[in-house]
């Protein structure tokens, strides 16, 4: 289930499709994203972000700036309200809070929450009972994705 996160502020919004999504180690992510602000601001410049707690505070690194992404990410946003982002080849040190930023002539904003992006390299089989049903499910350990097989209980 996809949850939408919108933080507004004084005219402008970041809004996260998912802020929770989680992919298999070695796959690719796309974190769907959008943003406003108030008409008459042109955007001059977007960046996505990782938190990381460097020396005991908590900083958000731009993804051009960390050598381990380089040539696994692309901005698949625009200058407009697009602002996604895809992630390939992922691996375990992706996992993390993803921040959105976006400067115009007047103002820097930032998203005020972040994407957390699970990585997870195994899955779990689980076996739920339910009413009359048997709902078998693989999930990914960490992850709120969920693969549903459901039978009737015989």
């Amino acid at each position: 289930m996809d949850k939408m996160i919108a933080i507004m502020s004084a005219g402008w919004s970041v809004t996260f499709e998912n802020p929770n999504p989680c992919a298999l180690k070695g796959s690719s992510v796309h974190l769907r994203c959008s943003y406003n602000y108030t008409d008459g601001e042109i955007v001059t410049r977007t960046a996505w972000y990782k938190g990381k707690l460097i020396d005991g505070n908590w900083t958000r690194v731009k993804l051009s700036d960390l050598p381990s992404y380089q040539n696994r990410f692309k901005y698949l946003g625009d200058q407009q309200h697009d602002c996604g982002l895809a992630i390939d080849d992922l691996q375990d040190n992706n996992t993390g809070h993803y921040y959105f930023r976006f400067d115009t002539q007047m103002y820097g904003r930032r998203s005020k929450t972040s994407v957390y992006l699970s990585v997870t390299g195994k899955m779990i089989l689980q076996r739920v009972l339910l009413f009359k049903f048997n709902i078998f499910s693989f999930s990914l350990i960490s992850c709120s994705l969920f693969l549903y097989l459901i039978g009737v209980q015989s």
